[in-house]
């Protein structure tokens, strides 16, 4: 389960237009308090600016835009991402997840590790000898990526990817809450132990990761956050070791950055939902600083 929390949290692990100029529309409260889009409102702003919580990596059937929530995105005048997912960021998050010179996976892991692996990868994932070759260069953190991607088919899609498009086609500013170093930073930061253990761990429950997967999917369309976070705390505890450093720090980290974008002008604000979660989500940091939020129909 604990790969599974990088879905709603960084995009590092996986990698429409109309004129903006149209009337603001109005927006539709969502009256049972569950919803991925969040009206950001205080003193200090002249217009209201919008936070809203994607999933990194989904199936393309699974994949839901709502009409409100695409309108709301083409209105702002600044998209803010996790990472500004530029060329140049790209490329860090690949070279920075791979090991450097003849260093490689069978440096840190034994043996019998490494044929668990070898046998996954051909069986399961249906690697050749020679692709596996390769992948042996990916840091342990990196293969969750090639376990989500092999769960989510061919051709998965990304709402980070979606909005990038949308505001390259209206020259909508893009801007990253963080850098590609500051996520790098944040995986390098693992032990390699904990780094090893979740994959050797997904590996071995990989259809009981399926399942899970499946579940966490069903509440995010159903835009279900108090059930997104019961999922993440109380029912497996074991990925609470991730929390402070992928979801806490980063998340109180982003708070200036976010008050000074909403402050200046309407920003439309895409994190992984895992983000917007608990007493040290965006959503509560926001309304400590005094802000309102308020859940918004994406429809």
């Amino acid at each position: 389960m604990r790969f599974l929390l990088l879905v709603l949290s960084t995009p590092v692990v996986f990698l429409w237009a109309c004129n903006a100029s149209q009337p603001q529309q109005s927006d539709t409260v969502a009256e049972d308090g569950q919803s991925l889009l969040w009206r950001i409102e205080g003193e200090a702003l002249e217009e209201p600016s919008y936070l809203y919580g994607t999933i990194h990596l989904i199936k393309e059937e699974d994949f839901v835009f709502g009409e409100h929530l695409k309108k709301t995105l083409m209105e702002a005048e600044k998209l803010a991402l996790e990472i500004p997912l530029d060329e140049e960021s790209m490329m860090g998050a690949a070279m920075g997840l791979m090991y450097k010179g003849d260093t490689t996976l069978s440096d840190f892991l034994s043996p019998e590790q490494m044929d668990t692996l070898a046998t996954f990868f051909r069986d399961t994932i249906g690697l050749s000898k020679m692709e596996w070759m390769s992948y042996q260069k990916m840091k342990p953190f990196a293969l969750s990526q090639v376990f989500l991607t092999n769960m989510l088919g061919e051709m998965p899609m990304s709402f980070e990817l979606e909005f990038k498009k949308i505001a390259d086609s209206l020259e909508i500013p893009i801007v990253g809450l963080e850098t590609i170093e500051d996520q790098l930073a944040v995986i390098n930061g693992l032990p390699m132990k904990s780094q090893i253990e979740m994959v050797m761990t997904s590996v071995r429950d990989y259809q009981e990761t399926n399942e899970e997967f499946g579940k966490l999917i069903r509440y995010y369309k159903e835009q279900k956050l108090d059930s997104l976070h019961h999922l993440m705390t109380s029912e497996y505890d074991d990925i609470m070791e991730f929390s402070e450093s992928f979801l806490d720090q980063r998340n109180r980290n982003w708070i200036p950055k976010i008050e000074e974008l909403v402050k200046a002008q309407t920003t439309f604000i895409a994190v992984g939902a895992g983000h917007l979660l608990g007493d040290q989500g965006v959503i509560k940091l926001l309304e400590a600083e005094g802000y309102t939020l308020t859940p918004i129909e994406t429809e």
